[in-house]
């Protein structure tokens, strides 16, 4: 399962937006600041740029957002996959 700041930085690549990505996750914005600083923390890049109050991805970013993009759903799969399975043991001990 991915961790939730992986999450955050999906959705500013996706709206280039720290306002309109913490409206969507219904956090607030200094905490998607935290959690993309964290990332670029981590991971000892930078992976945005403001300018002229316009965010840029930049090609650390691009690289990360292609690959976290297919852990996100790798991860939904395994969760999916994992709620079947516990769906068909209670049936099994349903019986």
């Amino acid at each position: 399962m991915l961790d939730i700041r992986y999450y955050t930085f999906l959705k500013v690549y996706e709206t280039l937006n720290y306002t309109r990505a913490a409206e969507e996750l219904h956090i607030t914005q200094p905490t998607v600041s935290q959690h993309i600083a964290y990332i670029e923390r981590n991971h000892n890049v930078k992976l945005f740029r403001t300018s002229h109050r316009q965010t840029i991805a930049l090609p650390a970013a691009d690289y990360l957002y292609i690959r976290t993009k297919k852990l996100a759903g790798m991860s939904a799969s395994v969760v999916d996959k994992i709620h079947e399975i516990t769906a068909s043991e209670a049936d099994i001990t349903k019986k």
